[in-house]
Order: C-alpha cells, then structure tokens, then sequence
C-alpha cells in the first residue's frame, strides 16, 4: 500500500495479495531462521557448514518450522477446551486461569519441538516428542529462562514506550527533531 501510494488499512484487510505476500514473508522468514540455527549448530559443533548449505537446509526445512506453531497452538488450545461449557460470566474468566496452568505446562513443554527437528533431525512428531523428553525434568528452568527473556522484552518495550513520550515532549511533537533525538 505504501509503494502504490495508498492509504493504510487493517491487517490484511481481505486484499488476496495482501495475504499472499503475507504467507511468502512467513516462509521466508522461517528459512533464515532456520538457516541461522543450522548454521550456529554447525560452529558449535566444529562441523563444515556453508551459508548456502544453510539456507538451503532452511528453505526445505521451512514448511516443517511453521507447522510446528500450528500444532503447539493446537496443543495449547486443547487445554483451553473446557471453556467452552457455558458457564455463568462470574466464573469465566477464574476458568480460564486455571485453564492457562496446564497450557503453560504445555507450551513450555513443547518449546524445543522446532530446534529439535532442525538440530535432530527428527520428524514433526518425533521432535514434539523429543522436545517432551528434554524439558521433562527441567520444566522449571525451562520456564525461569522464558521468563526472564519475557521480563526483559518487557523492559524493552515499556523504556521504549517512555523515552518514545519524553521525546515526543522534548521535541514538541516534530517528526524530524523525535527521530533525530531518538537516533
């Protein structure tokens, strides 16, 4: 929209190319993903490894990685089933926090499923399960190292969301003098 000079609308906004180009960017975005952790294991590892081999590896690769967020979606949606018992509003929402235990339980037990497959060259399901088996035992650290990247994308996010204010405030609301200040 942008290039062609139109105005911006909602995500998406029912364009059928829109939604093409939406899908490619995903998929490119997983192969150089994928590429880069194939890669890093390869150093790590002391192997030979080619960024064209890499990439290559990662683009094959990249249909596997994205089916992998749609099963541990899936995963995690099967613990939120029994929420959809009608019951009274009141109750709602202490439903959905005990339902969010075990679906937390689940995402972190699933969370290695994608450098599992990459790394282990293991199927779909093989790499759920492998992932299952490594954190088991683990959960807890597992967890805590979640929760710390969370705590500091947090930061992140909430010292940008400031400076970004106080910016705003100290430039009076010009676009050149924020991005100037802010660069």
């Amino acid at each position: 929209d942008i290039v062609r000079g139109r105005p911006l609308h909602q995500f998406g906004h029912g364009d059928p190319v829109w939604w093409v180009l939406y899908a490619v960017g995903i998929f490119i975005a997983y192969a150089f993903i994928n590429a880069i952790l194939l890669r890093q294991s390869a150093m790590i590892s002391g192997r030979a490894s080619s960024a064209q081999g890499a990439l290559v590896e990662g683009l094959r690769k990249a249909p596997a990685s994205f089916s992998f967020i749609l099963l541990v979606g899936a995963a995690i949606g099967l613990c939120f089933l029994p929420a959809l018992v009608p019951l009274p509003k009141t109750v709602v929402t202490l439903e959905l926090m005990i339902l969010a235990i075990p679906a937390c339980y689940v995402a972190v037990l699933l969370s290695c499923s994608w450098t599992a497959m990459l790394i282990g060259h293991k199927g779909v399901f093989g790499s759920l399960l492998h992932s299952a088996r490594l954190v088991r035992g683990n959960w807890w650290r597992t967890a805590t190292v979640y929760l710390v990247a969370w705590a500091m994308l947090g930061v992140l996010f909430v010292s940008s969301g400031v400076v970004g204010y106080v910016l705003s405030l100290a430039s009076g609301g010009d676009v050149a003098v924020t991005t100037a200040l802010s660069t």
